[in-house]
């Protein structure tokens, strides 16, 4: 299932954001969700660990 979130602020102030976007996708439902929490490398992404649902072709 998919899920997508869209919120523009047509005005924003000058410590509000723009755009915010927000989505999910899971075709595997026998994992477990993951929690959210804020990436260290970017701290204005909020998201899950990114582990894949399958291992990537090397």
């Amino acid at each position: 299932m998919c899920l997508l979130y869209l919120f523009v602020n047509p005005q924003p102030k000058p410590d509000e954001y723009l755009l915010v976007l927000a989505n999910v996708r899971d075709e595997f439902f026998g994992r477990p969700t993951s929690g959210c929490h804020v990436w260290e490398r970017n701290p204005q992404l909020v998201g899950p660990s990114g582990s894949l649902a399958v291992k990537p072709n090397p």
